[in-house]
């Protein structure tokens, strides 16, 4: 009787609140189905949002869902590398490096791929002011964690290294070498 009452109740605020609060009540969902649902609807909310919350609402309400199940993490992955335009475009695609940071360090071969896929496109609408502070410095850090965020930053040296200057191409080859000698 309790949970009857509480989907009546749930249903009438997301009539009231919209598509939103159906998302994001979908993203709290302990149904995986349901979470991948509102994952795949994430442009609906970013859109109705706009870009000045999605950046301030959105995202981090994201990072803290990041600790999910690898089949979500994947289809978050491919969401976020189709978001620069609604963090307000290039100059504000960094903001989407923290996220797919996170997810790059997710100890599972898909979700890597899925993020690295994400992040080079992320990276791509990075203008060249803000490249080296935020793609080249995230490639640094992933190059000194363990093997998912190593095996990131090695797909990734091709995207960073000919925009890095050359002091952080001599670094980031150091890196490189370093994780090649490990392997």
């Amino acid at each position: 009787e309790g949970r009857r009452e509480l989907r009546v109740c749930c249903s009438l605020m997301a009539q009231e609140l919209g598509p939103v609060a159906i998302i994001i009540d979908g993203l709290k969902n302990t149904d995986i189905q349901i979470r991948l649902n509102a994952i795949r609807n994430l442009s609906t909310i970013a859109s109705a949002l706009g870009a000045d919350r999605v950046q301030h609402e959105l995202l981090p309400f994201l990072m803290d869902a990041l600790d999910d199940e690898e089949e979500v993490l994947v289809v978050l992955a491919e969401e976020l590398g189709k978001f620069v335009e609604f963090v307000g475009g290039g100059d504000f695609a960094h903001l989407l490096l923290e996220p797919l940071e996170s997810l790059a360090r997710f100890d599972d071969p898909t979700v890597t791929e899925k993020t690295v896929v994400a992040l080079t496109t992320v990276m791509a609408a990075v203008p060249d002011d803000k490249f080296e502070q935020h793609c080249v410095e995230m490639v640094k850090k992933l190059a000194q964690g363990d093997y998912s965020p190593r095996t990131a930053a090695c797909a990734l040296m091709p995207v960073v290294y000919p925009r890095a200057t050359p002091e952080s191409q001599e670094e980031l080859l150091k890196h490189f070498c370093e994780m090649f000698d490990d392997i």
